[in-house]
């Protein structure tokens, strides 16, 4: 079992929040996020290898610090084709099952990636099969096991979720649906983001936020309003 963790280049990535965090505090909180996945990937003891599909340099070189092995995306145009890379890579390895992970999710831990595994394992024991942890609110498709790699069709993207599971159905595939708290809260909205600060924990997201300003300025309820947080 390889991890895919693919992540864009972090001065474009969650511009969902473009009206909440400038650019350098999003940059920042995406790096923060991305390490906090990465040192809970690499303290996974169910895992034979981390492959990071980026075309960032700041990316590559964090992945470094994990023992991750590095794809470059630069040719892939979306994440569906970033993950298929990470697929193909990976299968031209004689890999026979990837977890794919978004680096979004700070409270994702250890326990949880190898609960992923060992749950996918019984369900992939005699044949191929789809395990996948949904977002909070059961709309994307935050981490995802499959067995072999290249079994499901990729239908990453709103709703991705419920695609996932109606492709594996249509297909015959045995899916299951694993919900876990820490990798299924990802950080997309200015609520996401409220939550991240209010729930108790010392993660690196959390720190970055804190060493901003920017946790202070969540929590004033006169900043509930639409005022963009500046670095």
């Amino acid at each position: 079992m390889w991890a895919i963790v693919p992540i864009k280049d972090l001065g474009t990535a969650k511009q969902r929040l473009a009206d909440v965090l400038d650019e350098y505090a999003r940059r920042r909180l995406c790096r923060a996020m991305t390490e906090d996945v990465l040192s809970a990937l690499a303290e996974t003891d169910g895992l034979d290898g981390i492959l990071v599909v980026t075309s960032d340099p700041d990316v590559k070189s964090l992945a470094g610090n994990y023992r991750a092995q590095v794809l470059d995306d630069s040719d892939c145009k979306g994440l569906n084709a970033a993950v298929r890379a990470g697929i193909s890579h990976l299968k031209f390895k004689d890999v026979k099952s990837v977890m794919i992970v978004h680096g979004d999710a700070p409270f994702a831990t250890a326990d949880e990636f190898q609960q992923v595994i060992e749950t996918h394992a019984i369900a992939a024991e005699n044949n191929g099969a789809v395990t996948i942890v949904p977002a909070r609110d059961m709309g994307g498709t935050n981490c995802m096991a499959i067995t072999p790699p290249d079994l499901l069709p990729l239908c990453y993207g709103e709703g991705s979720y419920r695609k996932h599971l109606n492709q594996a159905v249509d297909q015959g595939i045995a899916a299951q649906t694993l919900k876990l708290q820490g990798i299924g809260l990802d950080i997309d909205t200015r609520a996401d983001l409220e939550v991240l600060v209010a729930t108790p924990g010392d993660n690196r997201a959390q720190r970055v936020l804190l060493n901003l300003g920017v946790t202070q300025r969540l929590k004033r309820p006169d900043n509930l309003s639409r005022t963009k947080l500046r670095a």
